[in-house]
């Protein structure tokens, strides 16, 4: 039993120190050693305020570390090699693996209900235990959160004896988000840049094409009306006029690639012709595919060419189709308002901020690799075997689109399906309103002027419409047209002019024509013109414009208009 007489327990330092004390203190009684005694007593005092001062130095090197470990914006992990025992970690790198505390770690390792954070915890140890390495980046997997990217240094270090890997773990997520989308941009830029040069490429082929066109319809034309034509050589020249048909097709294609003006857009709901267009979609594609339909949008008011957008989600319709293993899916098409921030537009370039009316059409058919996604987009790029397909098909979707002020994305992997989304800008109250079609004055046509560089066209065009009754002179020359025009303004009734020609464009032609006399009806023709907008026509007082080629009976329905 321990008393108050007890003596409490000392090391042995202080111990043997004691002694000394009490045996001088004795010998001080017999032999008067007190100077000694307080020598002594003066050591033991400042041994204790060392001890004092290293205590406390102790605690405050502890509050550091503590602060250190809890405060850290890095991970920090501490690893027993041998065992693979974490003996350290800090809220930052729980943070990182999405855990609320250390004892976490250890049963997230043992249990199954987090599989991809316990195989990213042991992938991360295993890292930690090899030899040092600075700034290695290593992904984490957490289960129902977006994964963690880090860049990660570590050393071995030892401690009383022991071997410890030391791991510091920075998140770079954020970091690695903003790259991403920085090389989403410029990609999608480039694409874009890509497109626009093969646009003004297709425009221009289309353009010397149109005219070869022209000439080829308008000479079959007159031999077709020879008097005295064989009759074999009649129907090989409706061949030749069909094949020029199908040819002309594929030149409006090629111009829809490239022509990104407004023209014949009007505001209008497209939310009835969406819903139009799911059921052509059900009634071309078979039974054996499966078509869910979504509508989330309130307001679907655009500018637009509703045949246009109907046939891009055909078309689009259609690829999901032919992607699906044995003709057998389901294609999921749906719409949807968003509006496009400033943050969206880094990701869409080509569209404004604003409102927008999504079309989304995804399938879960095979997919399309990345090689292919770069490239299709590209006229006459095509995946299907010689013979299949035309490869205009995405091309076109993307002049319409791009024509529609809007963009076109796709989200696809091999074997998991394919998305496409359309987005286009929703209309502005003033574009709500419907446009206001002037009534033009009717007069009857006498004498007709022809302008075009092309001789051979304007002669043919001549020759046909003489035919027809019509009394024309035509020029190749668009100076001398206006000389013969300003020396008798009286002498014709209708100007026909070919839009691009050396000396002076049509418009200039068409402007300096109407100057002297406002009231003559003047038809543009061109066979591709990317700055030629209904506002344009309108604006410049051209009654009509017609596009190249063109038949006689074209021509004849656009004269009496204008008559």
């Amino acid at each position: 039993m321990k008393n108050h007489f007890d003596k409490p327990a000392e090391s042995e330092e202080n111990g043997s120190l004691r002694e000394k004390i009490i045996g001088l203190g004795e010998n001080s009684i017999r032999k008067n050693y007190y100077p000694q005694l307080m020598s002594e007593i003066s050591k033991l005092r400042i041994t204790t305020a060392e001890l004092d001062r290293a205590k406390r130095a102790e605690e405050e090197t502890a509050n550091i570390y503590r602060a250190i470990h809890r405060h850290a914006s890095d991970g920090i992990l501490l690893v027993e090699p041998r065992r693979m025992d974490v003996k350290l970690c800090n809220p930052a790198m729980l943070k990182i693996l999405g855990l609320d505390s250390k004892k976490s770690i250890e049963n997230t390792a043992k249990q199954e209900t987090a599989p991809e954070l316990a195989h990213s915890i042991e992938k991360l140890i295993s890292s930690l235990s090899g030899k040092s390495f600075e700034n290695l980046e290593i992904m984490i997997e957490r289960d129902n959160l977006d994964p963690v990217f880090t860049e990660a240094s570590g050393s071995l270090i030892e401690i009383d004896g022991r071997e410890y890997i030391l791991g510091i773990f920075r998140d770079i997520t954020e970091s690695r988000i903003a790259e991403a989308e920085k090389e989403e941009f410029r990609s999608r830029m480039n694409h874009a840049q890509k497109m626009e040069a093969i646009g003004a490429l297709a425009g221009g082929i289309a353009h010397d094409f149109n005219n070869i066109l022209a000439a080829i319809i308008s000479l079959t034309e007159l031999s077709l009306k020879s008097n005295d034509l064989d009759p074999e050589i009649g129907e090989s020249l409706k061949q030749i006029m069909g094949a020029s048909f199908r040819a002309r097709d594929i030149v409006t294609q090629l111009l829809s690639i490239s022509h990104s003006s407004a023209d014949n857009l009007e505001p209008v709901d497209i939310i009835p012709h969406f819903l139009d267009t799911v059921k052509l979609v059900r009634s071309a594609i078979p039974a054996s595919v499966d078509i869910i339909t979504d509508i989330n949008a309130d307001s679907g008011t655009v500018l637009a060419d509703t045949t246009q957008i109907s046939q891009v989600m055909l078309n689009l319709c259609t690829n999901s189709y032919h992607s699906m293993p044995e003709g057998k899916g389901h294609i999921y098409i749906s719409c949807a308002n968003i509006y496009a921030d400033l943050h969206f537009l880094k990701t869409h370039p080509g569209l404004s901020e604003g409102w927008h009316f999504v079309i989304d059409v995804t399938d879960d058919g095979s997919g399309i690799s990345r090689d292919v996604q770069e490239r299709m987009f590209e006229p006459f790029f095509t995946t299907k075997p010689r013979g299949k397909g035309t490869g205009l098909g995405l091309s076109i979707i993307h002049g319409i689109v791009k024509k529609h002020g809007g963009s076109i994305n796709v989200y696809s992997e091999p074997g998991r399906g394919t998305t496409f989304k359309i987005y286009l800008p929703l209309a502005s109250d003033r574009e709500a309103a419907k446009p206001v079609v002037e009534s033009l004055p009717g007069m009857t046509a006498k004498r007709i002027m022809l302008v075009d560089d092309e001789e051979m066209i304007a002669r043919t065009s001549a020759q046909l419409l003489k035919i027809l009754g019509y009394d024309v002179e035509f020029f190749t020359s668009s100076t001398e047209a206006l000389n013969s025009f300003t020396s008798d303004i009286s002498a014709f009734d209708i100007v026909i002019t070919d839009m691009t020609m050396p000396e002076m464009d049509g418009l200039d032609l068409a402007a300096k024509i109407m100057s002297l006399r406002p009231d003559i009806p003047v038809i543009l023709c061109t066979g591709f013109n990317e700055n030629l907008t209904r506002e344009t026509i309108k604006d410049s007082g051209i009654r009509e414009l017609v596009m190249k080629p063109f038949t006689t009976s074209e021509l004849v329905a656009v004269l009496n208009r204008v008559s």
